[in-house]
């Protein structure tokens, strides 16, 4: 059988068991035959992500950008207030920041680690600095601890990005915990889904009450979504099987036209994101109670996982233990050689293609000026990635190595020093 891999739909792996021993088809029919919906599971929900984070307070959305457009709004950053954040980022990063009339600044990425530099943070701080935000990369944590030190030193908030992150910790403390507050994010690309979500962390009662109080005062996702998102959970883990994705894909892109697929396409808005201010679904909320039940198990086996391609491409070993190995990443000279040489039997992703992912240009729309982050920049053009999702097993990292062995693409990852370390797998350390 054709091996599918692929880093945009697949990096989950949508059809595993979790550790209750159902697939996302019998977790949808368990919510309507045995009458989970009739629990408050937005309350289970965000006590769970409380409960495994150590966070205070947990305050659940319907994406994650819509949980950091709460928590800007909630810290009262605005017009004339300047936002550090690194270059190698999401669009909708920029653009939730730009929307709420603060100022991107962007400050450029490690070598080879595709997280901030953070001796670059401090010549990017001026008078009307009121945040920076430490996004985690790929999975593996950035220097929080650096950068918090920074922030007291000059009084500036901290929000953390664990939109790639949650689950992974730094120095045994669980990220999400380090800064004023953090958001994350649950589409179906990221350690665990529940089809679209996000959320968002803090430790001060006082500012969970302001998020709380945006959470309220949002509106409920309109039924036919409600319904989308519901069909879609239990379909995907179908159309996501290695023998059917052919298929699927025409399918998903079907559907999607006919506005029968629900999905976000607001990344190059710089403007309030697509979807208004919008809570979670119960029934989604249901599906994130039960990953987050099999959370640990889920980022180990990552986190095995990337030893394991970390090993097969530098012939070395790297412990990562603290990360949530959401992908492993490496800077390869020619990314399209690899697509081409292996395109037959897994898909290789690249992502972030852009330094601003999801868009390619416009930048004065973000307030970017293209040179200034030179590292991020080569790093979006040459990374690509591998997917630790649960269908990753023994039998599939092997035939990888075959494959990379017989074709010789080893030679074309970039050695130390040509940009930095050549791969770090997405981490920070």
């Amino acid at each position: 059988m054709m091996l599918e891999f692929n880093a945009l739909f697949l990096r989950r792996g949508l059809y595993r068991y979790d550790a209750f021993g159902t697939s996302r088809g019998w977790l949808t029919l368990a919510y309507l035959l045995q009458g989970r919906y009739k629990k408050d599971w937005i309350s289970a929900y965000e006590h769970a992500l409380v409960e495994h984070s150590g966070a205070s307070h947990a305050i659940s959305f319907a994406a994650g950008r819509l949980a950091l457009c709460a928590i800007l709004e909630a810290l009262g950053i605005g017009e004339g207030d300047e936002v550090i954040l690194p270059a190698f980022t999401c669009a909708a990063v920029a653009n939730a920041i730009v929307d709420h009339g603060a100022k991107p600044v962007y400050v450029d990425i490690g070598e080879g680690t595709f997280n901030i530099d953070v001796t670059k943070i401090e010549r990017a701080i001026s008078p009307r600095t009121r945040a920076i935000l430490a996004q985690h990369t790929f999975g593996q944590p950035c220097e929080i601890e650096a950068v918090m030190g920074i922030a007291r030193s000059r009084n500036i908030l901290v929000i953390e990005d664990c939109a790639h992150a949650f689950g992974a910790s730094f120095g045994g403390r669980k990220l999400g915990t380090f800064g004023e507050a953090a958001f994350a994010s649950t589409d179906s690309t990221k350690v665990f889904s529940t089809s679209h979500g996000g959320f968002a962390l803090c430790a001060s009662r006082q500012l969970a009450d302001k998020i709380r109080l945006i959470q309220k005062r949002s509106s409920d996702l309109p039924g036919h979504m409600k319904l989308t998102i519901f069909a879609q959970h239990g379909l995907m883990g179908v159309l996501m099987l290695p023998s059917v994705y052919w298929a699927s894909k025409i399918f998903i892109a079907l559907l999607g036209r006919m506005n029968l697929w629900f999905h976000c396409y607001d990344n190059l808005k710089a403007a309030r994101p697509g979807l208004p201010p919008a809570n979670l679904t119960n029934f989604q909320a249901f599906v994130g109670w039960n990953e987050v039940q099999a959370l640990s198990s889920n980022t180990s086996r990552r986190r095995g996982v990337a030893a394991r391609y970390h090993r097969i491409l530098l012939d070395s070993s790297k412990d990562f233990a603290d990360g949530a190995s959401l992908c492993y990443s490496v800077l390869v000279a020619t990314p399209a050689k690899w697509e081409k040489s292996l395109g037959k039997h897994f898909r290789v992703g690249h992502w972030f293609s852009s330094f601003a992912q999801g868009r390619k240009d416009d930048w004065e729309s973000i307030q970017y000026v293209p040179g200034s982050c030179p590292v991020a920049e080569y790093s979006s053009s040459h990374v690509i990635n591998f997917p630790t999702h649960a269908l990753i097993g023994t039998d599939a990292l092997e035939r990888f190595r075959v494959l990379v062995s017989e074709s010789g693409l080893k030679q074309d990852i970039l050695p130390v020093g040509r940009t930095g370390e050549s791969s770090l797998a997405g981490g920070g350390q």
